[in-house]
């Protein structure tokens, strides 16, 4: 064979095992920025090339052809689409509409064609965290929650040192981000963080301080005790007030009625008293002893009724 003939059957054969590929930059696109979709491994002068997004390579998935540095729309394209002389395709201001399977054909002194599945990420939300009680008490069922959206991950972390695991009668639930406290002590106080985390981004919580409710047993007995202090000082008051006025009845009360019965002092007539008609002997004179007057004796004779007859007979009969 002669040797012209074998270094043409080796660039033949080289064309043949060439294998474009398609590479993203970046490697992880996100959403509302930009992505290129880079074709390497192109070898020779490229005639054309064609988009498509799709399963297949036909015209109804096709975006756009680059033909002589004119660009032709297909059924797929869309404006923010860009198309380079070196085969690679731009898409700006990606959304999630813009995930799928593109391919591209590439013609050279040959025919290539590559594809590739275009994903679209999401930056995380900035996590919050919620707790399952307003009012937290020793031995509760307590749960924290960090909702972030488009977390891949959740890490926590209590006083900005500590990262909590699965240990302590804490459960760590990746899918939701929640820790879950079986019995909380006093010793889970504190402050806590949680991380949110995808492949694009990463995302701190505000801190969370986690208060037990220290309750007071003693509070209802010494609400009784108040109560109680309260009835007993009400009673006691009554009582005070009884004995006060029943003093001021016995020192006033009693000493006016006294003075009262009493004679009279300096020569003073006490109006109450009772007094009999009756004159005092004067001092050296004789007196006698004379009976009371009791007015006229009775005479032996019938008395007198103002009674008038007409005949004498009747008074004759009255004489009797």
């Amino acid at each position: 064979m002669r040797a012209d003939m074998i270094a043409v059957l080796l660039i033949h054969m080289d064309l043949i095992s060439a294998k474009i590929n398609i590479q993203l930059n970046p490697e992880y696109p996100i959403a509302k920025q930009s992505v290129m979709l880079s074709v390497t491994g192109i070898t020779g002068n490229i005639r054309f090339f064609t988009w498509f997004k799709g399963p297949e390579a036909t015209s109804q998935y096709q975006i756009l052809s680059y033909v002589d540095g004119s660009l032709i729309r297909g059924a797929q394209y869309f404006p923010r689409i860009s198309a380079f002389s070196n085969g690679s395709l731009m898409i700006k201001d990606l959304d999630v509409e813009d995930e799928g399977d593109y391919r591209v054909k590439v013609q050279t002194a040959m025919q290539e064609d590559a594809d590739i599945s275009l994903q679209i990420y999401e930056t995380v939300s900035k996590p919050v965290i919620t707790a399952s009680h307003s009012e937290i008490k020793e031995n509760d069922l307590v749960s924290l929650t960090c909702a972030s959206a488009n977390a891949d991950s959740i890490t926590w972390i209590k006083s900005s040192s500590e990262t909590i695991s699965e240990e302590n009668a804490i459960t760590v639930n990746h899918d939701n981000g929640t820790i879950i406290f079986s019995e909380i002590k006093h010793t889970d106080e504190g402050k806590y963080t949680c991380w949110a985390d995808n492949l694009v981004s990463r995302s701190s919580s505000e801190v969370y301080t986690l208060t037990i409710s220290h309750f007071n047993e003693s509070a209802p007995y010494k609400s009784a005790g108040i109560t109680a202090g309260i009835i007993s000082g009400s009673i006691l008051g009554i009582i005070l007030i009884i004995t006060v006025g029943f003093l001021l009845y016995k020192r006033y009360g009693l000493h006016g009625r006294k003075q009262m019965m009493e004679p009279p002092i300096d020569g003073l007539l006490d109006p109450y008293a009772i007094y009999n008609n009756i004159l005092e002997r004067p001092t050296g004179v004789e007196t006698k002893d004379e009976p009371l007057y009791m007015g006229p004796e009775p005479k032996d004779e019938p008395l007198y009724m103002c009674l008038q007859s007409s005949s004498e007979g009747t008074y004759n009969e009255l004489h009797k």
